[in-house]
């Protein structure tokens, strides 16, 4: 996979023009930072349309998410992040560093959640290492040989 930059408008013409590939866009929406005065300082990013930051700003249920984030206590809202893929698309093994609230737009997606005891059945990469928020373990294809602990994480 290949890693470029551009606005969420050119990539939505890329994947019209080329629908044969798998475009997949991850990228940063918005970032909050709340000030020591009690503000929330949100930097939004520069890629975006003026109509997508419009829709996000205008139909976002803001009493809903407070709800949500008080339930959870989650803290406050800090950052939000787009995801954009084709069907089939398939996540690695990873764990996320902060709380989500996940909406899903269009189609459908599937999550697999594992207990937090259960990291060292997925074989996680070794702290510091560029991926060490993902598991070794394809889910897809796992090899129990090299990966004996992952019978018992897969199967409960």
């Amino acid at each position: 996979s290949r890693e470029f930059r551009s606005s969420f408008e050119d990539f939505l013409e890329m994947a019209k023009q080329d629908p044969k590939s798998k475009y997949y866009l991850q990228a940063p929406l918005v970032l909050r930072d709340p000030q020591e005065d009690g503000s929330i300082k949100e930097e939004w990013s520069k890629g975006l349309t003026s109509r997508l930051r419009k829709d996000v700003e205008q139909d976002v249920n803001w009493q809903r998410l407070k709800s949500i984030e008080a339930a959870g206590r989650f803290g406050e809202w800090s950052r939000s992040q787009l995801f954009v893929g084709p069907g089939q698309s398939l996540s690695p093994v990873h764990y996320d560093q902060y709380d989500n609230i996940y909406l899903q737009v269009s189609g459908k997606k599937t999550f697999i959640i594992f207990d937090p005891g259960a990291a060292e059945g997925l074989y996680p990469f070794p702290l510091c290492h560029p991926y060490d928020e993902y598991g070794m373990v394809d889910l897809q294809n796992v090899d129990h040989d090299l990966f004996p602990q992952a019978r018992q994480t897969l199967t409960g």
